[in-house]
């Protein structure tokens, strides 16, 4: 059966849940969770999103969080990749530690952010792990609470559904968390689609999704256009048969952006660039090799993403 296609805007809320292989436990003490931390806070940093609720379980893992211009699929491949790495190394284990492909449910914020958020952080209640929210010290309520601190995560969007004031928002969601959890929060997804939703029916009908599912919306052409203003060169310059390490060092530098965009091919680029693929490939390594270089690139990166968030 083919996979579900995924949804992808900058902006959208995820509830995202990673499971252990066969139920399998993936945190084997204190040092895994704190180290899922700095994965988590390391990724926030490089791809650029946002985490406004988690909680880490014996076995598998919730998070509630908003993507910026960088795809889902491409955190969550990083993020999984690396905490098995170094579970496997620890456990002197090989293979897989979670279960297939990551859970996720775009989420209708207006309908269902605070009940999702309750749901999130009372899970090891359910569980029957602790009996009070509080004293579960590997979910985001803590930091909620200030018993905890996590930098980087995000608190303001929750808290402002309660009151704009801080304190009384705090005091608010204090109370939230320990009502009854409501019976009307359905985790039960969409039939209506082939993607996970959870939505009301204004959301499904308001989405109207304009791009394939499976085509990030920044193009190739963009991504050109964007470099050349920036550097105020002439498109045509990279497409002709000189071989000027400016127009080598700006082609590279549109594929090594078109990498982490994830738009598409190397063999796309060097075709558009009437280039070998293998030799754009090697002047990518190149470029990413020098620190300076690096820098001014993730600079360029960091000034698009916004550019596009903007638009």
């Amino acid at each position: 059966m083919a996979r579900k296609p995924r949804i992808h805007y900058p902006g959208a809320f995820y509830h995202v849940i990673l499971r252990g292989n066969n139920k399998q436990q993936i945190f084997f003490s204190s040092k895994d969770q704190q180290y899922f931390y700095s994965l988590l806070e390391e990724s926030i940093t490089r791809y650029n999103y946002r985490i406004h609720a988690f909680c880490l379980m014996t076995n598998h893992v919730h998070l509630l969080l908003q993507i910026g211009v960088i795809p889902l699929s491409k955190i969550m491949q990083n993020l999984c990749f690396r905490y098995t790495q170094m579970i496997n190394k620890l456990q002197h284990k090989v293979g897989h530690l979670f279960q297939g492909r990551y859970k996720a449910i775009l989420v209708d914020v207006d309908s269902y952010l605070l009940e999702l958020v309750r749901y999130i952080h009372l899970n090891p209640v359910r569980a029957k792990m602790v009996s009070n929210v509080e004293d579960y010290h590997w979910s985001s309520h803590r930091t909620y609470r200030k018993l905890d601190k996590n930098p980087w995560l995000t608190k303001n969007v929750v808290l402002s559904y309660f009151d704009q004031n801080e304190n009384i928002a705090a005091i608010r969601y204090l109370n939230f968390m320990h009502d009854n959890i409501s019976e009307s929060l359905n985790l039960t997804t969409s039939t209506q689609h082939t993607y996970d939703i959870l939505g009301d029916d204004d959301f499904l009908q308001g989405l109207q999704i304009n791009v394939e599912m499976k085509k990030y919306p920044i193009s190739l052409e963009n991504i050109t256009r964007m470099v050349c203003l920036h550097y105020s060169i002439n498109q045509s310059n990279l497409t002709d048969k000189s071989r000027s390490r400016v127009n080598t060092k700006l082609r590279a530098t549109i594929g090594w952006l078109v990498k982490e965009f994830n738009i598409c091919t190397l063999s796309n680029v060097a075709k558009f660039f009437s280039r070998d693929p293998t030799g754009l490939s090697r002047s990518i390594r190149n470029i990413e090799s020098e620190n300076k270089t690096k820098k001014e690139l993730n600079e360029l990166k960091n000034l698009i993403e916004k550019s596009i968030c903007q638009a």
